[in-house]
């Protein structure tokens, strides 16, 4: 995922029924795909997210932006070379626990080279290998 918008102790939606909106910076890009996600408690103390609408403005387009989107291609590109270059040299890449939820973890580093690309599967990707076994003793690679 690519981060268009943070909040940090946002306040402004602290009361029910709250309608706020947020201008986005977008131009260069074309989304089709966008995730709310809520990374602590709500106003009310509960961990679960609250939202009874959602809206986007801007321009719609079924045709891609493919130079803005190469563009974008090439810096992940970059990045991920980086994020494995770093760990074919020996260095370690430090994977810190803030929250549950959180997406600093090992596999999730992983999974996204990084944080460099969406999300992928990283046993389907080959970086891990997920063993289960019965109480028989019987082992099975998944």
């Amino acid at each position: 995922w690519i981060q268009l918008k943070e909040h940090v102790s946002d306040a402004s939606l602290n009361q029910k029924g709250k309608v706020v909106s947020w201008p986005v910076d977008a131009e260069k890009v074309r989304y089709s795909h966008f995730r709310v996600r809520q990374t602590g408690k709500n106003s009310n103390n509960h961990l679960y997210l609250s939202l009874s609408g959602f809206e986007l403005y801007g321009k719609l387009s079924l045709e891609p932006n493919r130079e803005a989107e190469n563009a974008l291609k090439k810096k992940l590109q970059a990045e991920k070379l980086k994020f494995y270059q770093m760990l074919d040299e020996g260095k370690v890449v430090e994977c810190v626990y803030q929250s549950d939820f959180d997406m600093n973890g090992v596999l999730y580093s992983l999974a996204t080279s990084g944080k460099t690309r969406p999300w992928t599967n990283p046993a389907a990707a080959g970086f891990v290998r997920v063993a289960i076994s019965s109480k028989m003793g019987t082992r099975r690679v998944v």
